[in-house]
């Protein structure tokens, strides 16, 4: 089966949206350590009062990778969210059709049993009525 959401018969489901936020999670992660350092690079370079550097530039354009990045993850979780979602109606769905079954199958287990009392009723009346001497009418009737 496999409607879009990476669910194969049989195996596990394989969101490609749970692996590309993750991807996109590691990604963010990299770039903040990145942002980090380069805080750090940014922050002895304006203790040796280095003139040509632009430590708010720098900074700024770091976070706003970061933020970009972050968005994106975001985004992807929220893919994700909506899908699982959508399963799980799916599921209760079927879970609602299944004991609408259910139910159906007692009751015809009950109406098919009673069916059957009532054809072990009526063969048990056919064999004493077919095993009983037939009684003419000039007979005497027993008193």
């Amino acid at each position: 089966m496999s409607s879009g959401t990476g669910h194969t018969a049989g195996g596990a489901p394989t969101m490609p949206w749970v692996e590309r936020a993750a991807r996109e999670a590691l990604g963010a992660h990299c770039e903040a350590a990145a942002a980090h350092q380069d805080t750090g690079e940014i922050l002895k370079m304006l203790r040796e009062r280095d003139e040509e550097a632009d430590p708010l530039a720098a900074i700024s354009e770091g976070q706003l990778l970061t933020i970009e990045r972050q968005a994106k993850v975001l985004d992807l979780l929220r893919t994700v969210l909506a899908v699982v979602g959508e399963i799980r109606t799916r599921q209760d769905g079927h879970g609602l059709e299944m004991q609408a079954l259910r139910l159906e199958m007692q009751t015809l287990e009950t109406q098919v049993q009673r069916l059957q009392t009532r054809c072990d009723e009526t063969y048990d009346r056919l064999v004493r009525a077919t095993t009983r001497p037939a009684q003419s009418a000039d007979s005497p009737k027993p008193a």
